[in-house]
């Protein structure tokens, strides 16, 4: 699989950390002893973003080279520049996906994603006017890494404060008011009805639909035929609060507590998916 796929295919949970997180709060990254570039949080989601949109509409391209092709200092993935309309990064055939090379392939893309403007037009400034756009690269993924383990650190205390205060025998509304409180979302994504998307598939892209599900709530009609998800509608339907446990381009990890209620409303059980990981 290319890079650019597992760009595509990782996207979706990232942005998904970073709207989550805290707007505006700041990652960043000592440039030099006389010069430091920061990225925020909504930095790192405007450059995230303009990396799906770019590679997907093949605006953003990845052309693999021989090692001896590739620049000393850059050899593992490298941003070309612009050519034939094009944003093109080279990456090395002899490397491979691993962790220690992740920051390489954060840094080559975010650079494209940042020159061909599709990230916006303060973050295109942002590398019109850098002096060393390899620099630059690299503190973006050093801050887009920094991001991930505070998102990391955040859930761990999220998934201990719902085991200490959601507790067994509190009624679905108070349950929920408290994790509003807190700024969680309780989601059941059987309540997402979908739409098409392409000539079979279907898009569940709109899933704020599935937020708070409550006593006796009718499942919405599906909204595409090819839709093969086993829904049945429950009166007492569960609730899940979903935490990234950090992530980087290529691997994400997350964790999800499922809240179960009874007959009455009631909660009867928070059940701890455990953390699991996904790697392309």
């Amino acid at each position: 699989m290319s890079f650019a796929a597992i760009l595509v295919r990782r996207t979706v949970a990232v942005l998904a950390a970073v709207t989550a997180a805290s707007a505006g709060a700041s990652a960043s990254a000592a440039v030099s002893s006389s010069n430091t570039t920061t990225f925020s949080n909504t930095d790192i989601k405007k450059v995230v973003s303009a990396i799906f949109t770019g590679t997907s509409s093949g605006r953003i391209k990845e052309v693999t080279k021989s090692p001896s092709e590739m620049p000393a200092g850059d050899s593992t993935c490298h941003y070309a520049g612009p050519i034939d309309g094009t944003y093109v990064v080279w990456f090395s055939s002899s490397a491979a996906h691993a962790s220690d090379e992740v920051l390489s392939y954060t840094a080559a893309f975010a650079l494209a994603a940042m020159d061909s403007g599709e990230a916006g037009p303060a973050l295109k400034a942002k590398f019109d006017n850098a002096k060393d756009h390899v620099l630059l690269g690299r503190t973006f993924a050093e801050a887009f890494n920094h991001f991930s383990i505070e998102t990391r650190a955040k859930s761990i205390r999220d998934i201990a404060w719902v085991k200490k205060t959601i507790v067994v025998g509190m009624t679905r509304s108070d349950a929920y008011a408290l994790l509003k409180k807190r700024g969680l979302t309780a989601f059941n994504y059987m309540y997402v009805a979908g739409k098409p998307a392409g000539p079979n598939g279907c898009s569940f892209d709109n899933d704020a639909q599935g937020d708070w599900p409550t006593m006796n709530e009718p499942l919405p009609a599906s909204g595409c035929p090819s839709d093969t998800r086993p829904r049945q509608f429950v009166p007492n339907p569960n609730a899940t609060v979903d935490f990234s446990m950090g992530f980087n381009i290529a691997c994400g990890s997350d964790e999800t507590l499922t809240l179960m209620f009874d007959l009455e409303d009631k909660l009867t059980q928070v059940q701890d998916s455990g953390e699991t990981q996904t790697c392309l």
